[in-house]
């Protein structure tokens, strides 16, 4: 056991340092594990990286294809949702505000089951930074105006 009462310690100091020592030579490892734990600040995986149990990244996620496109960002929450009053067979539509979403981005949408059941979702687009416009159609011959919803999103910062 070493002074600080952490016998895994000095294990975690030396990967590191070897770890440094390969950076430095333009080696790239696949994995660097300790104790069940990665703990570099950049992985690179050249292959394949298989991974059990939860992972939590803070920073975000940077993905790219043979292509180079590049995810940047991968976001997710929910966003209430109140489309007000639709016409009969009318297409209508709602902003609403998601914090760092930028026109370019891709992003899925989570249709609320209790919706009510006239009104169809028929896309959405990004209208300007943090603004996402969903747009509803009225299929009954009557006017309708729906409660608030809260809706699932995820959405993709391309690079």
């Amino acid at each position: 056991m070493d002074s600080y009462g952490n016998a895994g310690f000095r294990g975690v100091s030396k990967q590191r340092a070897e770890l440094s020592a390969l950076r430095s030579k333009n080696i790239k490892t696949e994995s660097l594990i300790v104790n069940n734990t990665a703990i570099l600040n950049e992985v690179v995986v050249d292959s394949t990286l298989d991974v059990s149990g939860l992972v939590t990244l803070t920073g975000g996620l940077r993905v790219s294809d043979n292509e180079g496109v590049i995810v940047e960002q991968i976001q997710s929450g929910s966003v209430s949702v109140n489309p007000g009053s639709i016409g009969a067979t009318t297409k209508g539509s709602v902003n609403v505000t998601i914090s760092g979403l930028v026109p370019g981005n891709h992003i899925l949408l989570d249709v609320p089951s209790g919706l009510n059941a006239g009104l169809l979702y028929v896309g959405h687009s990004i209208t300007a930074n943090n603004t996402l416009t969903i747009y509803l159609y009225n299929k009954t011959g009557g006017a309708i105006d729906d409660g608030a919803f809260n809706w699932n999103y995820m959405w993709f910062g391309l690079d």
